[in-house]
C-alpha cells in the first residue's frame, strides 16, 4: 500500500510538473500573442497616422488649387465685363465717328 501511495504521489508530482510546464507554455504563447497583437496595433496606428498626414497635405493642396481657381474665375468675370464695356464703347465710337465725318464732309467746301 505504501508502494502504491508513493507511486501515486510520484505520478501526481509528475502530473503537476507537466501541468505547470503546459501552463507556462500557454502563458508564454498568450504573452507572445498579446505582444504580436500590440505590435500590429502599433503598426496600424502608425499607418493610419501616415495616411492622415498624407490626406491633410492633399486637402491643403486641393484647397489652395480651389482658391486659385476661384480667383481666376473672378478675374475672368471681370475681364468679360471689361471686354463687354470695351465692345460697347467701340460700337458707340463707330456710331459717333461716321456722323462726325459726315458733318465734316458737309461743312468743308470741296
Amino acid at each position: 500500500m505504501v508502494k502504491a501511495a508513493r507511486e501515486g504521489a510520484e505520478q501526481l508530482k509528475n502530473n503537476r510538473a507537466a501541468f505547470e510546464k503546459l501552463k507556462q507554455t500557454e502563458s508564454w504563447a498568450a504573452s507572445a500573442g498579446l505582444k504580436q497583437v500590440r505590435s500590429l496595433a502599433k503598426l496600424l496606428s502608425d499607418e493610419r497616422k501616415g495616411w492622415r498626414e498624407a490626406c491633410a497635405r492633399e486637402n491643403e493642396k486641393l484647397f489652395r488649387v480651389r482658391q486659385e481657381l476661384n480667383n481666376l474665375k473672378a478675374a475672368n468675370a471681370a475681364l468679360v465685363k471689361e471686354k463687354a464695356a470695351a465692345e460697347a464703347a467701340v460700337k458707340q465710337a463707330e456710331g459717333v465717328l461716321p456722323r462726325h465725318l459726315k458733318r465734316q464732309m458737309l461743312t468743308t467746301p470741296s
